[in-house]
């Protein structure tokens, strides 16, 4: 499974692949408050669930999408057809993970879940200024990531990273900017005014969902034919259990060491 776990979780069509799941989806929603007319851009769009969300409720705002993966941005275009949005969302692959393929001052608003957190090196504070250049004036970036909580060690965060990358491919969670502290301090050196921080671990599960009929119900019939191949074949049935048995031996159990954070900021010069 080595180097294959993301295009693992496209071809099962996996959805909500980040902490507190479809809760933590329906905060960004709410702190990204789409208007319409506005131009959204998701990066690191997955298999296309936040954006037919998205869309369901929003339907004059213009939505696009990006990936680094061709496999992820094919099932986002073909959940979206499954779920009769149209020609609604723009799709665009990404040639470098640092590199956005659009103009400058393109974007009123963008959203990411679960990618910067698995980000190295110096990949993070990159692909922060080339969110900031593709924004608009005054334009808002909203986050939904999981990273470490300060209790966690150094040295155990370098320990597990370690072992993420040699069985999936990517790290578990950056060591670079490990804590909360540290991420709005870099989003403070590039020129981002964090507005709000959430911690997802203390949202109550009674955030109303937009998400509408019949959107809902074909993007969920379109995530359970993954899931049923995902059983039914013999490789993908293995390739899911190896995939599991290695996260029990990586991650200590019932020991708290990451948490899901919202933080929604905007370009301040």
């Amino acid at each position: 499974m080595q180097n294959e776990i993301l295009n693992f979780f496209g071809r099962i069509h996996a959805q909500y692949i980040h902490a507190r799941g479809e809760r933590a989806t329906r905060v960004l929603i709410q702190s990204l408050n789409c208007r319409p007319g506005e131009k959204i851009l998701e990066i690191g769009c997955g298999t296309g669930t936040t954006l037919v969300q998205l869309f369901s409720n929003n339907r004059k705002t213009r939505f696009y999408g990006i990936d680094l993966s061709p496999l992820m941005l094919k099932k986002a275009k073909a959940r979206l057809r499954f779920c009769m949005t149209g020609d609604s969302v723009k799709f665009s692959l990404m040639k470098h993970k640092t590199q956005i393929p659009f103009e400058s001052n393109t974007f009123d608003k963008i959203y990411l879940e679960s990618v910067l957190g698995i980000q190295e090196g110096d990949d993070l504070k990159n692909i922060l200024k080339e969110i900031r250049r593709v924004l608009r004036p005054n334009g808002s970036m909203v986050i939904n990531e999981t990273i470490w909580l300060d209790s966690t060690p150094p040295e155990e965060i370098i320990r597990i990273n370690d072992l993420c990358k040699s069985s999936f491919g990517i790290v578990q969670c950056t060591s670079h900017y490990p804590y909360l502290k540290d991420w709005i301090d870099l989003l403070t050196s590039l020129d981002f005014k964090s507005e709000s921080v959430i911690k997802l671990d203390e949202v109550k599960n009674d955030i109303k969902s937009e998400f509408r009929f019949p959107y809902r119900l074909l993007s969920l019939a379109f995530t359970a034919s993954g899931k049923i191949k995902s059983y039914l074949v013999p490789s993908m049935r293995s390739e899911k259990k190896e995939f599991y048995q290695k996260m029990k031996l990586i991650l200590p159990n019932n020991t708290p060491i990451m948490g899901g954070i919202l933080i929604k900021a905007r370009i301040v010069k």
